[in-house]
């Protein structure tokens, strides 16, 4: 049996490897623990030439990680698309309106990354950076209005569910939506507490609240070890 369990986790290791989403999410990790283990040795004065691999190697992974995603804008448009459907006003307009920032935030993060590569020089690289900061801002913005939205109309969802379950307690159609409507509020709740913490660095790249690098850092890499545990249970 342990051998099977060894083996099902291996398999499922490389599917989650094969995914863009899976190895970005180790790389984003890496990144920002990187961006933690400078500030800890600076604090504590550590080795400059560690410090200083450290440094190199958390700004190279970001530039690999804003080339890797060039191109999609195109899913984030398709996603407009996919909940145009959708009948609720509040989710759909939601989902648009952060579809939209997300795609013009990859567009300026892409300039970035040609700027920095020397691709071509702009000498508004400055605006250029924080546009890309407030509109990945507003789509973790709108992120949370919509998962609050999700979560409030999952609960009424679940009362109603709750009062049939009572009148007739053997309704197995009752007990599997509710229990997929539990399954959806702690895919929500994580989503939610996820994109809450990831807002506290483009709020601090912006300067709205002074937050020192390592805390910075350490929020990164926790965000995106949720985001891998989310990609991970996927699969």
């Amino acid at each position: 049996m342990p051998q099977l369990q060894l083996i099902a986790t291996a398999d499922h290791s490389v599917k989650f490897l094969s995914t863009a989403m899976g190895r970005d999410r180790i790389y984003r990790f890496i990144q920002f623990y990187a961006r933690y283990l400078v500030w800890r040795l600076q604090k504590s004065g550590g080795d400059k030439d560690t410090i200083e691999r450290l440094q190199k190697l958390g700004s190279s992974l970001a530039q690999t990680r804003k080339l890797l995603s060039a191109g999609r804008q195109l899913e984030f448009l398709r996603g407009i698309q996919k909940v145009l459907s959708v009948k609720d006003d509040i989710t759909r307009l939601t989902a648009i309106v952060k579809n939209i920032c997300l795609s013009i935030w990859l567009t300026y993060d892409f300039l970035g990354w040609a700027h920095t590569a020397g691709v071509y020089k702009f000498d508004s690289i400055k605006d250029i950076n924080k546009r890309g900061f407030q509109f990945w801002l507003l789509a973790l913005a709108t992120a949370i209005l919509g998962n609050a939205h999700k979560l409030r109309l999952n609960a009424i969802k679940l009362q109603l569910e709750g009062k049939s379950l009572k009148k007739s307690p053997k309704d197995e159609t009752s007990v599997k939506a509710i229990k997929a409507l539990k399954s959806e509020r702690s895919k929500l709740v994580l989503a939610t507490v996820q994109d809450s913490l990831d807002s506290l660095i483009p709020i601090s790249a912006l300067e709205y609240i002074n937050i020192e690098s390592g805390y910075v850092g350490l929020i990164g890499a926790i965000t995106s070890a949720l985001g891998g545990y989310t990609q991970w249970t996927s699969l």
